[in-house]
């Protein structure tokens, strides 16, 4: 247990540092292109890194699958059945890398339709063809990452992403600075792309020898395998469907400028959202370990402490952006850039439902609950277009991310609990939902108190932002502690801060003397 807990702190503090890094590098990058390339382009870079990321869906879930099972062959040290899974994986990587090209290529024809009939813009079959072969590129080595990660070595792959990012911060800007060429830009992306993917391999390759050994899989593991991915095929459609369809519908329906403005948000939102990640994703491999060895009795007990641990910082992070996500793109990039704060509220919204589900995305990955809920992101997703057309031409941006909303809540946003603490923990469902209502009705409790706050104490400069961002975390750090503070998980939680305050103590002032 020592070992899974000491692992993920290891990829969680790498993984927070590597976060923190390229969400600066993010920001820099961002704000250069704003100010020296078109809003039209930073609208089709957003729309085709959706369109593509929709592409991405022929590997049919291929990245969980495999995961998934190489933990018991990395808990038994069996080198054999590991070279054999790692090289079976690369000959299927390899053909999803050929298909996503081809269906690539095939959508060409329909770009114009995505981007609006009023948007003119040179070289866009250039631009795109060069995200193409980005995407591409990522699959080529996908296969020898999933080792490094399922062993709990995630962090090694952070240090080298962190340093490609910089490296790929840096040239980008020079280049927008300099030359004011998105092609240029582009053409960086997929070189700083291919370096990460080259390395990282060849880093793996040195980690685990043995895979270099072209070991046959049996008929018996390809069918397991294969069962899986059957299992993972609509819900990897549906989610991936669900996931990038909003930015196409707004680019369809409002212009692609829209998507530009959207995304700004949507940068900050997953600026934190990928930081909250990080320890989710630490953990899930620490999880698949702890199914494989300990009781459901135990199973249960640390994912009620996972699931407070989302409910506290996805529920703190929600407040934070209601009251404060405007105030930043104002001062981050001005009042053109600015949506009406109903849409701000959807937005925050959409986060805190997507974020409160990651302990359940952990557990049923971990445990191979595909088939329970194969078909449930097909549902959410034809939800989701229906909704959004119809509220979409009649609200507008409003409408159409409310939309998404709607789809989570008929869907996944209950129907996924219920799953996992039904047919699997076998109790919990109704303790599940009474927690949520709770974090919800402290949710809408802060966001009222901060926001009226927020129009005594903004005054449009950093300083005040920077103080109202204190008083909203504080404050509603303050209220979430004094409705938790009897809670089993909340006391958990505290000792081992405490614990760990009193190491981090030790340790230093051994240093000192």
């Amino acid at each position: 247990m020592e070992s899974r807990t000491s692992k993920s702190f290891v990829n969680i503090f790498f993984g927070l540092g590597q976060q923190f890094f390229s969400i600066i590098f993010s920001f820099i990058t961002r704000t250069v292109f704003i100010h020296y390339l078109s809003k039209e382009l930073l609208g089709v870079n957003s729309l085709f890194a959706n369109v593509l990321s929709i592409l991405s869906l022929a590997d049919l879930g291929l990245d969980t699958a495999m995961i998934y099972s190489l933990y018991k062959p990395l808990s038994e040290k069996n080198e054999q059945k590991l070279s054999a899974l790692v090289n079976y994986f690369r000959k299927l990587y390899l053909g999803v890398a050929g298909i996503i090209f081809v269906l690539g290529i095939i959508l060409m024809p329909f770009l114009r339709f995505l981007i609006g009939k009023n948007t003119n813009i040179n070289g866009l079959y250039i631009y795109y063809l060069i995200f193409l072969i980005d995407t591409c590129i990522s699959y080529t080595l996908a296969n020898r990452f999933a080792i490094v990660n399922a062993d709990q070595k995630s962090y090694i792959i952070k240090k080298y992403t962190l340093f490609f990012n910089a490296l790929k911060c840096f040239l980008q800007c020079l280049s927008l600075i300099l030359f004011k060429s998105f092609l240029l830009y582009l053409i960086i992306q997929v070189l700083t792309t291919f370096l990460l993917n080259f390395v990282c391999a060849k880093k793996a390759k040195k980690l685990y020898p043995f895979i270099k050994k072209e070991e046959a899989l049996s008929k018996t593991d390809k069918k397991e395998i294969f069962a899986n991915i059957k299992s993972l095929i609509f819900y990897k459609i549906g989610g991936v469907v669900f996931a990038n369809s909003d930015n196409i519908l707004i680019s369809a329906m409002l212009g692609v400028i829209m998507v530009g403005i959207y995304t700004n948000y949507l940068t900050l939102i997953n600026a934190v959202n990928n930081i909250i990640t990080i320890a989710f994703t630490a953990v899930s491999f620490s999880v698949g370990n702890l199914i494989a060895k300990e009781s459901k009795k135990q199973q249960y007990a640390v994912f009620k402490k996972l699931n407070f641990f989302s409910l506290f910082l996805f529920g703190i992070a929600t407040v934070c952006f209601v009251v404060l996500l405007n105030d930043f793109v104002y001062l981050w990039i001005g009042t053109d850039f600015l949506l009406n704060m109903n849409v701000v509220v959807v937005i925050a919204i959409n986060f805190y439902m997507q974020g409160i589900l990651r302990p359940i995305w952990v557990y049923r990955d971990s445990a191979g609950l595909f088939k329970q809920v194969q078909f449930l992101p097909l549902v959410t997703s034809a939800l989701n277009i229906v909704f959004s057309i119809i509220l979409g031409l009649k609200f507008g941006l409003f409408g159409i991310l409310g939309a998404t909303v709607i789809a989570r809540v008929l869907s996944n946003f209950w129907y996924e609990p219920y799953i996992l603490t039904k047919l699997y923990f076998k109790n919990g469902f109704i303790d599940y939902m009474k927690k949520l209502l709770k974090n919800i009705i402290i949710i809408s409790i802060c966001s009222i108190i901060f926001i009226y706050i927020n129009s005594l104490v903004f005054s449009y400069n950093w300083i005040s932002m920077f103080l109202m961002a204190i008083i909203t975390f504080v404050g509603t750090l303050i209220i979430f502690i004094v409705f938790y503070h009897k809670e089993e998980e909340f006391l958990f939680f505290k000792s081992l801060i405490i614990e760990i305050t009193q190491k981090v103590y030790e340790k230093v002032l051994k240093k000192g003397k």
